[in-house]
């Protein structure tokens, strides 16, 4: 997520990914949607992958950077949010929130909420999208490791040896989510993440061909997309009507086939991205926005659901189409949060300034006292 040279292609793909995390996030579990947008995490990570083994950041420049923009500013959203997460979650009114505030409730979570661990504080489910932080602090501290990998020095053999690994891995879990075998992975961790990251980088090798805005390379995103879907909803449809208790793994990005919806939907969308030229300062700055809306969406989806609004707009647009239903709400609470994002963006620019100039004004205040003084 870190934001690095301006690729208004790769912005595109950002863009378009928050918003399917979004739509993901508020869909109705419909099996068509549930094989299209889990993946859209993962064009996060792969993103990632594609700009920050291109650069020549030592390990602890990436480190703060990381810090400073997405695992800072992380905290800092969960500890505002703690005291008003009833509510969110409609247990109580904003006023007694304001009333009860307690300053204990922060420092009680505060050891779990340094550490990433959401899932260990008060009204965790508020916070449930942010287990991709830990994540991507865990990406920080490997970024030695994957520097290495991924450096020119290295040769690619070992990095597709490590890819080869990763992807061995999924299959097993896929094997064993199939119940075809009883091993369900080969590594002493989940795999399922880093392949991404990896496959970002190798993508990055090859933009100038892959990326290029060509009709020939957004069909053969649509390709990979087409091959990963089928097989993913066919599995899907067969567990269903057999009740399997393995349908909720392949509801998820977690198997084998992922792999290939999710490249084919970024060298597809990459390659849209291509031909928007005359709109990338429009993109860029919605790219900009992206992690902000982001961490601040789930709660907003749990506030408008508890007021019903997916009623209304079903009332309004009629029930009968599902999907487009979704795809308008998701809409919705994506523009609602870029607003939040904006007006909070805007306000930290003013006291940003505000604090420069107060700054540059006690400066010339004391440079014309100690004048004072020269000439006494």
């Amino acid at each position: 997520m870190l934001m690095e040279d301006r690729d208004y292609s790769i912005d595109f793909i950002r863009v378009i990914a928050c918003y399917m995390i979004v739509l993901f996030h508020i869909h109705r579990w419909n099996l068509l949607i549930l094989n299209f947008l889990p993946v859209s995490t993962h064009l996060f990570v792969m993103i990632t992958g594609y700009f920050i083994f291109n650069k020549n950041y030592n390990n602890k420049e990436i480190l703060l950077k990381g810090i400073k923009k997405i695992i800072i500013p992380t905290i800092i959203f969960v500890v505002i949010t703690l005291n008003f997460s009833n509510w969110f979650l409609n247990k109580s009114s904003l006023l007694s929130c304001f009333n009860n505030f307690n300053i204990f409730l922060i420092f009680k979570n505060l050891p779990k909420i340094l550490l990433l661990d959401f899932s260990g504080i008060d009204n965790y489910e508020l916070y449930e999208n942010l287990w991709y932080i830990k994540f991507y602090s865990m990406v920080l501290l490997l970024y030695p490791f994957f520097k290495t990998v991924c450096s020119k020095k290295t040769s690619s053999s070992y990095r597709k040896f490590i890819i080869t690994c990763f992807i061995f891995n999924i299959l097993l879990r896929t094997l064993s989510g199939l119940g075809i075998v009883k091993i369900d992975s080969m590594l002493p961790f989940n795999s399922n993440d880093y392949i991404y990251l990896l496959l970002g980088y190798e993508l990055s090798l090859s933009n100038k061909k892959l990326l290029n805005g060509s009709i020939k390379n957004v069909g053969l995103g649509i390709i990979f997309i087409i091959f990963g879907f089928i097989i993913q909803y066919s599995i899907c449809r067969y567990l269903t009507a057999s009740n399997s208790s393995n349908l909720y793994y392949y509801m998820n990005s977690e198997c084998i086939f992922s792999v290939f919806s999710t490249v084919g939907m970024f060298i597809l969308f990459g390659n849209i991205g291509k031909k928007l030229y005359k709109f990338k300062n429009i993109i860029n700055w919605l790219s900009n926005k992206t992690f902000g809306i982001y961490l601040i969406h789930y709660i907003i989806t749990f506030k408008l659901k508890k007021m019903n609004t997916y009623n209304i707009i079903e009332d309004k647009l009629g029930s009968s189409n599902l999907i487009f239903n979704e795809i308008i709400y998701a809409f919705l609470i994506f523009m609602i949060c870029l607003i939040i994002i904006v007006i909070i963006k805007n306000a930290k620019k003013a006291f940003t300034l505000t604090i420069n100039k107060i700054k540059m004004t006690s400066k010339k205040v004391i440079g014309w006292i100690n004048s004072k003084k020269n000439l006494l």
